[in-house]
């Protein structure tokens, strides 16, 4: 979660940056974890 929070810090940074559209905060962000499917030996 530490590293999405910071990738996602460092994208609207880069936004503001080149004066590109940043969209509003979102007050009640919601967070999925997938987990990545395991693939069998080949």
């Amino acid at each position: 979660m530490y590293q999405a929070k910071w990738g996602m810090i460092e994208h609207v940074s880069l936004l503001r940056e080149r004066s590109l559209p940043v969209p509003d905060e979102n007050p009640n962000p919601k967070f999925t974890v997938q987990n990545a499917e395991l693939r069998a030996a080949a």
